[in-house]
């Protein structure tokens, strides 16, 4: 029999102890209502943390892929301006059904008027994959074709879907991917001047 007893049942006739018994159940019963009630409420407030913190999750991963997405854009622009070009341009992926294409043309103003480059990644029945052609005049890039086609390529690789990219697009403030900064370059054959972070 254990000594360090918290209550000293012994004194206790058997009425006594019964009446206790009855007291002590009904006592539990009562409160096994509130505990269960305490512990759903915790439960659902510790869902509800649970939620909140998977949202908060989620709107930080969209917003981290919208500030890579313009970082690369930053990219395929400094890329272009590095190359030399300093007028307006814009650079588009266009599909639909298994044609896919990236388009790459002056912009602004004198669009109408400007070239226009298009580079056929899949092909299709009036052009193979892989086919470039140019259109309009002036344009700066006439005798620059195979840089041209590597820099498309490569800025196709980059996006999944359809996407528009214009020179107006440029901001400050983001910093261009190294990563793809340095692809573009590469595909176009010149040295990175601009030493950036990813």
């Amino acid at each position: 029999m254990q000594e360090n007893k918290e209550f000293d049942l012994e004194q206790l006739n058997d009425d006594d102890l019964l009446k206790l018994l009855k007291a002590a159940m009904a006592e539990a019963s009562d409160r096994g209502g509130l505990i269960a009630n305490q512990a759903e409420a915790e439960k659902q407030e510790r869902i509800r943390i649970e939620k909140q913190k998977n949202l908060e999750q989620e709107q930080q991963t969209k917003k981290d892929k919208i500030i890579r997405q313009w970082r690369i854009k930053m990219a395929a622009i400094t890329a272009v301006r590095q190359w030399g070009y300093d007028e307006d341009f814009a650079l588009a992926i266009w599909s639909q059904d298994v044609d896919r294409r990236v388009y790459f043309q002056m912009e602004g103003d004198r669009y109408k008027n400007g070239w226009k480059v298009t580079l056929y990644l899949t092909g299709n029945s009036s052009h193979p994959p892989g086919k470039m052609t140019y259109e309009g005049k002036g344009c700066w890039f006439a005798d620059k074709k195979k840089e041209v086609k590597a820099f498309l390529q490569a800025f196709a690789n980059t996006w999944q879907g359809d996407i528009k990219i214009s020179s107006d697009d440029y901001q400050d403030d983001i910093i261009p991917s190294e990563k793809h900064l340095s692809d573009y370059l590469n595909a176009i054959g010149v040295i990175c001047v601009q030493s950036t972070s990813n």
